[in-house]
């Protein structure tokens, strides 16, 4: 592939920047755009599942880093993502966000990953996104999760909300914060690692949605996360190393 061969003429930084600049390009290029869409819908790969009670086109979404203020998602989403993680985000950059989508309604499903100022941010963006995945420190799992939680019931429109577990738990930690998610509505987890998927999937016995992430960058790799019981898996650095044909070489590939 010609964009694996450039690659190897940058360090990872450089290449982000490039593939960055070259996203935002294509979304002010109507017709380039147009014409990506329609190769990819010719081509469609149809694997719809709903999570959360929201629909999703196929199971493969991007998570958080490339579209940090909202500027990006609708061209990812001519490239096969059927949702996209946009952030992180605190308070002092969401509002950009909501600004964009605004003037942008967005076509893939969108996600707001909050890692900080979380209560604050989760009110401002709820009627903007479809859901939330909170990335929270340890310590202060319970106490953020109430607050948002208390929040979201002040709200007529339901929105899943999600934590993140970016590390390995302990067991008995895992165990608790799990039960405490399942007993007071967070809706499902973002999950690192397929054997912590696994995990997660087993605690709870099916019965809490994940998304799984683990340098997904081949249709094998999103297999083994959705055959231990994700939901839905997430590209992170793997459309920085393999460029925009990412999704639809996995989707095509899972078919």
């Amino acid at each position: 592939m010609l964009y694996a061969q450039l690659l190897r003429l940058f360090n990872k930084d450089t290449a982000y920047r490039i593939l960055k600049a070259h996203i935002r390009l294509v979304g002010h290029l109507p017709l380039t755009r147009a014409v990506i869409r329609f190769n990819r819908r010719k081509n469609r790969v149809k694997l719809p599942r709903d999570v959360f009670n929201i629909h999703f086109d196929n199971p493969v979404g991007l998570g958080p880093g490339m579209d940090r203020n909202g500027q990006l998602y609708n061209t990812l989403s001519d490239y096969g993502f059927s949702f996209v993680e946009v952030g992180p985000v605190g308070r002092e950059n969401v509002k950009e966000v909501i600004t964009h989508l605004q003037s942008d309604p967005a076509t893939p499903k969108i996600a707001l990953m909050i890692d900080r100022d979380h209560l604050a941010t989760f009110s401002l963006a709820y009627d903007f996104v479809d859901f939330f995945v909170l990335e929270i420190p340890d310590d202060q799992i319970q106490d953020v999760l109430d607050s948002v939680l208390d929040t979201r019931l002040s709200y007529e429109d339901y929105k899943p909300v999600l934590i993140r577990l970016m590390h390995d738990f302990p067991d008995g930690e895992l165990a608790e914060v799990l039960s405490y998610c399942q007993l007071n509505g967070v809706d499902g987890a973002v999950v690192a690692k397929a054997a912590n998927v696994a995990k997660v999937c087993a605690l709870t016995r099916g019965r809490f949605p994940v998304i799984g992430y683990d340098g997904v960058r081949s249709a094998e790799k999103a297999r083994e996360l959705l055959d231990v019981g994700a939901s839905l898996v997430e590209v992170t650095t793997g459309l920085v190393l393999d460029g925009p044909g990412i999704a639809d070489s996995i989707l095509n590939n899972l078919k």
